[in-house]
């Protein structure tokens, strides 16, 4: 094993323990929270990544380096959860579709070792954890400016609001 392996499996084991310390912070701060839920699953899913690509650097497994594709391939679905958790409302269900099966596809043959197109893969889980991105941006600039605003006070609630003149 060389120093720069050994560098890089210290450097996603110690990226995984911060993940974690700031999991378990988050956690404390505000559990009941539905955001909150929503980031410590996007923070784990990370935090995951980096525990198995380091342990599979470590020890020098392919078997966990082919796992460590499954986390990562599911970064996206993360980021896509705590965007609509923001934004309190749901993405298009056709962007939900793309990257759950995205994920799942991705996920699964980085698993059952598609090492005759490294390249391609790579490539793919790249590109689909681009596009990911891109939605989550994409997706407040479709939302109303002014829609994360209280509902304007109907005129019965304005009124109710007045002191009664009937005296």
């Amino acid at each position: 094993m060389t120093s720069g392996v050994v560098a890089d499996s210290i450097v996603n084991m110690c990226g995984a323990i911060g993940l974690s310390v700031a999991m378990v912070a988050l956690y404390r701060r505000d559990s009941r929270s539905p955001l909150t839920t929503r980031l410590l699953l996007a923070l784990g899913v990370v935090a995951l990544l980096f525990l198995v690509r380091g342990a599979a650097w470590w020890t020098g497994s392919a078997w966990l380096d082919r796992v460590s594709m499954i986390p990562a391939a599911l970064i996206p679905l993360g980021a896509l959860i705590v965007t609509e958790g923001i934004l309190r409302r749901h993405a298009p269900r056709a962007v939900k579709i793309a990257v759950v099966a995205g994920g799942i596809g991705l996920g699964l043959g980085g698993a059952l070792g598609m090492e005759g197109f490294s390249t391609l893969y790579s490539l793919s889980l790249s590109l689909f954890q681009l596009a990911g991105f891109a939605i989550c941006t994409w997706l407040p600039e479709r939302q109303p400016r002014n829609s994360a605003l209280p509902e304007p006070a109907t005129r019965r609630t304005r009124e109710a609001r007045r002191p009664s003149s009937r005296w």
